[in-house]
């Protein structure tokens, strides 16, 4: 992984070029910085294979969600970047979402290798509490992913001894159709859902709970294990313990 120093004002950056799979995020520097505000522009070139975007059926994109972190230069606990905002960019829309990432894709319909140079996204050091003097070291991680636009879809089968089915087709299951996001009955009624083999079989499923009629996103591949190393890195001790005892579950150990 490759480590190099920028000098921008009273900031000194330390950064890391991230490549994984076939997302490349380059040229990390902190930009134009707003001392009144507290805030300064984190730029960044990102590229990836095998992107598109369509406007007819299935009509979704694939997207890039990037994220960083920070800590002093002198070493520390890494802490994730806020976010505020993003710069207008003439061929990618960025999305950020909740403070602490973005969703970077095409704006336009295409398909193949993309390149977005010059992507901007405004960091609000001031909100981190981080002095504008100050020497930190910067991480800027990046996930392919996959928008999944909104539909309805069905759960279950036609087969004897199908998980989920229709509530009132227990002797003949048929897949039970999911509309909206509002709450499913479970019972063995006209309009609810049944399932077997999980839970306690008694609901309702509420409707704060995701069920995948509205839009989301998916990964669009396996982190790979420099990701894993890389973000692992940035974890403080508590969760670096867990994540760690959890892999070691999934391995069966």
């Amino acid at each position: 992984m490759k480590r190099y120093l920028i000098l921008f004002g009273c900031l000194l950056l330390i950064t890391r070029v991230s490549q994984a799979n076939n997302v490349l995020v380059s040229n990390v520097l902190l930009g134009e910085q707003d001392e009144a505000s507290g805030t300064v522009f984190l730029e960044f070139d990102i590229t990836w294979q095998h992107s598109w975007r369509t406007t007819a059926g299935p009509g979704n994109w694939d997207a890039a969600w990037v994220f960083a972190k920070y800590r002093p230069a002198t070493g520390g606990a890494w802490k994730h970047v806020r976010l505020s905002g993003a710069a207008t960019h003439p061929t990618a829309s960025v999305n950020v979402q909740d403070e602490r990432g973005a969703m970077v894709f095409r704006k336009f319909q295409g398909s193949g290798t993309i390149r977005f140079d010059d992507v901007r996204l405004v960091w609000n050091y001031g909100a981190d509490a981080v002095d504008g003097d100050q020497d930190i070291e910067l991480q800027v991680f990046a996930i392919e992913m996959v928008y999944v636009p909104r539909a309805a879809f069905s759960v279950g089968d036609y087969n004897t001894g199908a998980t989920f089915y229709r509530g009132d087709t227990e002797t003949n299951p048929q897949p039970y159709s999911i509309t909206s996001e509002n709450a499913i009955t479970v019972a063995k009624t006209a309009g609810a859902v049944y399932y077997d083999n999980w839970g306690d079989q008694n609901g309702p499923i509420p409707g704060s709970y995701p069920k995948g009629y509205d839009a989301f996103y998916c990964m669009k591949y396996e982190v790979s294990q420099q990701q894993w190393v890389d973000f692992f890195n940035t974890l403080t001790p508590h969760p670096a313990v867990l994540s760690r005892h959890h892999r070691r579950e999934r391995k069966g150990q």
